[in-house]
């Protein structure tokens, strides 16, 4: 038997991310598989990364699976996610569909600044911003977890995630190019399918593809000189230069950073602190 839950921060303000979970738990005593979920967000509430559906093969007796995706918060009083479509298969093959569930999260309003201390008079330093380049099927929850704790300390308009990857009559080389030139830093998150085998006979690899976008990011960020952070985890290895195309092997010699399970916050926190003086906050 699947069911689900939801949890939340302790507290929701207009104006400000936050990130959510649906977990899917299997609490009965066989493996329940094809877990489909859809669910959708009241007013007040916008989907900014992550995605309102999701789809689980399979779960062992046990096992649970943790759906994050981010909002922002547009309207204060209690607001309401709704799962419209909840469906998975038994221990004994046999199609369910469960009523949908329903969760409400209260949002306070802005936060007042009035009680700040008053402000130097002195022109604001210029701030830059943080290019976050990672493959979708292969980092996405720790890209839109980065996106968020980045924007929470820097501000949105100062963080990068292509969470589109499309956008009909437009060359995404030069969107991608645009957004380059205006970071004074990039993340570029490596995980065990960040560079797959796509042609097995010929060892052939998507990083291999000139028209790959991961490819295009890293070779631009490179040639403008960008700071560069690779960001491993799931415990992948650097990548060598001879494993490279030639014009990624520069990727190699930067310092990377390692995202372990055990410490996982601490680690975004030493990727956010790093992070301070190219985005102009010391």
């Amino acid at each position: 038997m699947v069911q689900l839950s939801f949890s939340h921060p302790d507290s929701l303000r207009v104006g400000e991310l936050a990130q959510l979970k649906i977990t899917a738990h299997n609490n009965g005593k066989g493996m329940c598989t094809n877990i489909n979920v859809r669910f959708s967000l009241g007013s007040g509430l916008l989907l900014v990364t992550g995605s309102s559906r999701f789809h689980v093969h399979r779960l062992e007796s046990g096992q649970r699976y943790d759906h994050y995706f981010t909002v922002e918060v547009t309207d204060v009083g209690e607001l309401e996610i709704r799962v419209v479509n909840f469906s998975f298969s038994d221990a004994d093959g046999v199609p369910r569909r469960v009523a949908g569930s329903q969760w409400a999260v209260s949002a306070l309003p802005p936060t007042s600044r009035r009680s700040e201390p008053e402000r130097s008079h002195a022109p604001p330093r210029p701030r830059g911003k943080v290019f976050i380049s990672y493959r979708r099927e292969d980092a996405q929850e720790l890209a839109n977890y980065l996106y968020v704790e980045l924007s929470r300390e820097f501000g949105p308009e100062r963080v990068f995630l292509d969470r589109s990857r499309r956008q009909l009559g437009v060359d995404f080389r030069v969107r991608l190019k645009a957004e380059l030139e205006s970071s004074t830093a990039m993340l570029v998150v490596i995980g065990p399918a960040w560079n797959p085998l796509i042609k097995q006979e010929e060892q052939t690899r998507r990083l291999d593809l000139q028209r790959d976008h991961v490819r295009y990011e890293i070779r631009t960020g490179l040639q403008l000189e960008i700071p560069v952070i690779p960001v491993l985890f799931r415990k992948v290895d650097m990548p060598k230069p001879e494993e490279l195309p030639e014009d990624l092997r520069g990727l190699s010699f930067f310092e990377k950073s390692e995202i372990h399970d055990t410490r996982f916050e601490a680690d975004i926190r030493e990727i956010v602190d790093a992070l301070r003086p190219y985005v102009g906050l010391q």
